[in-house]
C-alpha cells in the first residue's frame, strides 16, 4: 500500500509533502531475505531442497518408503512429510526448514535405500519396495547433493536467518499491534 499515487504514501504526501517515507520494518527484513536468496549457493540450495520435497510429495509410494523410514529408524516427532518452499510467504520458509533440519537424517537414509536396496536393509519390512532405474538414479543424485558441503553450508546458515528474522517478524508484529492500539 505505499503506491505514491493512491497508497498510503500518496495520502500522506499530499498532506505532508516533505514527509520522508520508509518501509515497515517487516518490508525491510523481507528484502533482505530476499537479496540473500538470490546468491548462487543459496539458489542451488534451495533447488535442491524443492527437488527432495517434490521428490516425496508427487509419489505415495515414496511418500510412504519415507514414513516407514521415520517408523524404523525410531523418529517421534509428530512431523513426517516435508514442507514446500513458499515463493512469496518467507515466514513460511522458516518451517520447511526446520522440518526438512529434522528429518535430514532419515531423508538421507531413505535416498541411500531407494538407490540401493542393499545400503539399508533394515528399513524394509514386510512390504516390499521395488525402484525402478530413473528413481534410483534420482535418489543417487538428490542424496550427493545433500550430503554435498556446498549445499548443505547455505541450508545451516539459512535456517538460522531465518528462525532470527522469525523472530524479529514476531517482534514487529507484536510492536505494530501495540501501535495501532495507542492510536486507536
Amino acid at each position: 500500500m505505499s503506491s505514491e499515487a493512491c497508497g498510503v504514501q500518496g495520502r500522506i504526501r499530499r498532506i505532508a509533502p516533505m514527509a520522508l517515507y520508509t518501509h515497515c520494518n517487516s518490508h525491510v527484513l523481507n528484502l533482505s531475505v530476499a537479496a540473500a536468496c538470490r546468491l548462487t549457493s543459496v539458489r542451488n540450495m534451495i533447488g535442491t531442497l524443492n527437488e527432495t520435497f517434490l521428490f516425496f510429495h508427487f509419489s505415495p509410494k515414496r511418500q510412504r518408503f519415507l514414513e516407514q523410514v521415520l517408523e524404523k529408524c525410531g523418529f517421534t516427532s509428530r512431523k513426517e512429510k516435508l514442507k514446500g518452499l513458499c515463493k512469496t510467504l518467507w515466514v513460511e520458509k522458516h518451517e520447511c526448514y526446520e522440518t526438512f533440519y529434522e528429518l535430514y537424517e532419515y531423508v538421507c537414509i531413505s535416498l541411500d535405500a531407494i538407490a540401493d536396496h542393499e545400503s539399508h536393509p533394515h528399513v524394509y519390512s514386510s512390504l516390499l519396495f521395488t525402484w525402478d532405474r530413473e528413481t534410483k538414479t534420482k535418489a543417487q543424485g538428490l542424496l550427493a547433493n545433500q550430503r554435498h558441503s556446498d549445499s548443505f553450508s547455505p541450508f545451516l546458515s539459512q535456517r538460522i536467518a531465518l528462525e532470527h528474522s522469525n523472530l524479529l517478524q514476531l517482534s514487529f508484529r507484536r510492536k505494530n499491534k501495540m501501535s495501532s492500539k495507542r492510536i486507536l
